[in-house]
């Protein structure tokens, strides 16, 4: 009896690798993506105050003071931070994110009208989950979803 050799058996299942790669980012994103909101919304937009590429968020037209005094005030008595621009004010527009799981990506929605507004005083680049967070999330939550479909 002829037992195939190891690069035969590759052979057979090489295809099926990606497959369960794609099915085990899926399932990770769409069983923890509430840790992905939490990346984007508490670690980047307000502990750090930055944007998608890592940028400061900053305004586009002012010098960069981030806040009044009764701004600083203001968000003092909220327990707030007053060093960086964090997008929360009021949490209205922290607590609209969202995230759609589809077949080959995911997408971060927001309330579309404050994302407008957002964009005309800060400029484009605000959302999206910068690299260093989804490293940490494919070691902590991808990789096992894919290791347990294999």
């Amino acid at each position: 009896m002829d037992v195939p050799q190891i690069k035969e058996i590759r052979k057979f299942i090489r295809n099926d690798i990606p497959k369960l790669i794609d099915k085990g980012i899926q399932n990770a994103v769409e069983r923890y993506k509430n840790e992905l909101i939490d990346y984007q919304v508490n670690r980047q937009w307000f502990d750090e105050g930055e944007m998608a590429d890592g940028t400061k968020i900053k305004p586009l037209n002012k010098p960069y003071k981030v806040y009044s005094q009764f701004t600083v005030k203001k968000k003092r008595s909220k327990g707030q931070p007053t060093d960086r621009v964090t997008w929360k004010d009021t949490g209205r527009f922290h607590a609209s994110v969202r995230i759609l799981v589809l077949e080959d990506r995911f997408i971060i929605e927001v309330d579309p009208s404050a994302y407008r507004k957002l964009v005309a005083q800060y400029g484009e680049g605000g959302i999206g989950i910068q690299d260093i967070y989804l490293r940490e999330f494919a070691n902590k939550r991808i990789m096992p979803e894919i290791k347990a479909l294999m």
